[in-house]
């Protein structure tokens, strides 16, 4: 296996960089810069999920606007 990484955050954010990495060395046109710039996003972001999902403030968010009877 490697030394890959097995934890979640290790993985996310060697996912992360190697998105970078991708879309920094990619060459593209004009017209590609959308999705380029959305797969960026998209790569990134998974990080800050996984944060907010460990830090649970997603529940207390869900009950807040739950609607009580």
């Amino acid at each position: 296996m490697g030394d890959k990484p097995f934890g979640v955050k290790p993985r996310c954010y060697q996912f992360s960089k190697e998105t970078v990495q991708f879309v920094k060395e990619a060459t593209y046109e004009r017209i590609c810069f959308s999705i380029f710039d959305q797969v960026l996003r998209s790569g990134t972001l998974i990080g800050a999920n996984i944060a907010e999902a460990k830090a649970g403030s997603w529940l207390k968010t869900l009950r807040t606007f739950t609607i009580q009877p």
